[in-house]
């Protein structure tokens, strides 16, 4: 009896199917992966194509680049693909919505997981202000985004003038 019992535990053991699940280390600073980045870049998704199937396929998204901080191409147009399983680390993303991306170069295309610091445009403030205002550090002038002020809900932005700091307001309907 306690050699049958011993025998299905291990068996049952042998036989439990092998769940993957995504394991991420805590994220860098933005300027951290910015710099370890091959491409990061602020746009919209216009096209998702599904490459494959689960669990190996992947989602090609196709961006409209709105701005690049790195690897700048001529372009304005960008495809980075991602897989197509959470427990593979995928993206999430959705056609018509914007993002920051940070993208590393493989096999000559770039790709994005939820273990990088790419997230919806509308919560990446902290990112922009950090990458924006190191940029404008290093060039000695230039704009970031203020995280702590909206109008209408779009990001107002701080630049350097001839004749000090203005606030610029970023709006695409108007401000009050």
């Amino acid at each position: 009896m306690k050699k049958t019992l011993l025998l299905s535990i291990i068996f049952s053991f042998i036989f439990i199917p092998v769940t993957l699940a995504c394991s991420c280390f805590y994220p860098e600073t933005p300027l951290e992966e910015l710099e370890k980045s091959d491409a990061v870049f602020s746009g919209k998704v216009i096209n998702l194509e599904q490459i494959g199937e689960p669990p190996t396929g992947h989602i090609r998204a196709t961006f409209q680049i709105q701005e690049s901080w790195k690897a700048h191409t001529s372009k304005n147009t960008v495809n980075v693909k991602t897989s197509l399983s959470s427990s593979e680390c995928g993206f999430n993303f959705e056609k018509n919505k914007e993002y920051l991306v940070y993208a590393y170069s493989s096999d000559g295309e770039y790709s994005t997981s939820i273990c990088s610091r790419t997230k919806k445009l509308s919560d990446a403030a902290e990112d922009l202000n950090e990458i924006n205002k190191n940029e404008k550090q290093e060039e000695g002038g230039g704009c970031y985004f203020d995280p702590g002020i909206r109008c209408k809900g779009n990001w107002i932005q701080e630049c350097a003038t001839d004749v000090g700091w203005i606030n610029y307001e970023f709006c695409e309907n108007g401000c009050n």
